[in-house]
């Protein structure tokens, strides 16, 4: 034969090696097996694993006698582990074909051979034969799998011997154990088992979904017909206050022009002149017969027109209660600085507010002086020392402040008839600080301070 190149030739005589070491390789185990087959060999094994507490085990072990010799006796000894016992009437009977020791005629009198033990599975195996036997073992208790053996004696010819035989792994399984190792193992159960609790999860878990989006959708539903509920309400009442107060705006918008017109006005344009004929006859530095009589008189028409508007409205009425208040104590202050609080004074000029009218003119004062009128003389000369007296001066800032909040009150009606916004409160530093100081004399500091912040009169801007 051709191999062809060099390179081939190589190739062959590689592979030609290789299947002469395999040739000797076959040949030497061929001739070990004689030596190999002429021991005696156990095996064993449990027909499956785990098995549950109380359920029976089937067990096999096969011996074969694999030597020129027989032997006997076999003997199981025991099962390790020990938690597992041999069920009893449950061990394999030899047939008649095996475990018989050969026919041999006994001579007279020899004695009757001993019983066999009670663990003896086999009496007699020949050479080259084998024996299987069986049984069952059992747990009452829960046993960890470990491995199972089996351990057996006999007798032979070389002497007695023992050898464990392995039989697997075993196992004892308590009944929830064995429960969910059945469902993991065992698909005709577990498919169905799992399927249905799945099935069933998924079915619970479906129910509260649909019920919690049901309890949220009627929670959603409950708030917002609570909520219309409030708006309804509110915008009710919103309309209920506006036709309220449109209403009585339309009922006091008169009642408060003619109010004004007839009290709050008359007032305010007598005490402004007051004091600008007060401030004139400071100013003048000498005194001014002609300028304090004029103030005299319109200091008289404005405690005339305070006084008949407090006879015939009662008090003052104006949108914001504060206001009402101010005007009242800085109107007892300006009393207290003229010394109206002493009973006297007070009568004296009560007198000659009896002289007074709507008609009387400084004139007609200026000749109640002339001629004598006893009551318009006596309070005339009080007035001018009161004139030149300090507290004439102390009084022009509380009268400033008392003028500025009742002009401001009077125009707060007439904001939406003008349509433009309302005038801020103006009010001098001075007069301010009386204003505040007679609050705070009063317990009105906090309110005070509110009102005039909202009238347009802070703290930092005074007019």
């Amino acid at each position: 034969m051709k191999w062809g190149n060099s390179k081939n030739r190589g190739r062959g005589r590689v592979w030609g090696a290789v299947v002469l070491a395999l040739g000797a390789g076959l040949c030497t185990s061929a001739a070990q097996s004689p030596d190999a087959a002429s021991h005696v060999s156990v095996s064993g094994h449990l027909a499956r694993v785990p098995v549950r507490n109380g359920e029976s085990v089937r067990f096999w072990i096969t011996i074969e006698n694999g030597s020129a010799s027989p032997i006997a006796r076999i003997r199981l000894d025991r099962i390790d582990p020990v938690d597992f016992d041999r069920v009893s009437g449950s061990m394999s009977v030899p047939s008649e074909r095996v475990c018989q020791a050969p026919a041999v005629e006994r001579p007279k009198g020899l004695a009757v051979t001993a019983p066999a033990p009670q663990n003896e599975i086999c009496a007699y195996l020949g050479p080259h034969e084998s024996f299987t036997v069986w049984g069952d073992l059992r747990a009452s208790e829960s046993v960890d799998r470990q491995n199972a053996f089996a351990i057996l004696e006999w007798e032979s010819a070389e002497g007695p011997s023992v050898i464990a035989a392995p039989l697997g792994e075993i196992e004892s399984l308590s009944c929830p154990r064995w429960f969910w190792f059945s469902l993991l193992h065992n698909w005709e159960l577990g498919v169905p088992t799992f399927t249905a609790f799945f099935a069933g999860l998924f079915a619970l878990w479906k129910w509260r979904w649909d019920k919690r989006e049901a309890d949220l959708h009627e929670k959603r539903e409950n708030e917002s017909r609570i909520q219309r509920d409030l708006e309804e309400k509110r915008e009710a009442r919103l309309h209920e206050e506006r036709d309220k107060r449109s209403n009585t705006w339309n009922l006091m918008l008169q009642d408060s022009h003619r109010v004004t017109l007839k009290y709050y006005m008359p007032i305010c344009n007598d005490l402004i002149a007051a004091t600008q004929e007060i401030r004139r006859f400071h100013d003048a530095h000498s005194p001014n017969v002609a300028i304090a009589q004029s103030a005299f008189y319109y200091l008289l028409k404005f405690e005339w027109n305070v006084r008949t508007t407090r006879r015939e409205l009662g008090g003052y009425y104006f949108k914001n209660r504060t206001a009402e208040w101010l005007v009242y104590f800085l109107y007892q202050e300006h009393r207290a600085l003229l010394r109206l609080k002493s009973p006297p004074i007070q009568q004296l000029l009560d007198r000659c507010l009896d002289l007074m009218s709507a008609k009387v003119t400084s004139s007609t004062v200026g000749g109640m002086i002339g001629y004598g009128d006893p009551d318009i003389v006596a309070f005339w000369k009080y007035a001018r020392k009161w004139l030149s007296n300090r507290r004439c001066l102390q009084d022009l800032n509380i009268l400033d402040g008392y003028f500025g909040i009742l002009i401001y009150e009077a125009n707060r009606p007439y904001e939406h008839w003008y349509d433009v916004k309302l005038e801020p409160l103006k009010l001098s530093a001075l007069a301010r600080t009386a204003v505040t100081d007679v609050a705070r004399e009063h317990k009105l500091g906090p309110e005070t301070d509110k009102y005039l912040e909202e009238a347009g009169c802070p703290k930092e801007n005074p007019a």
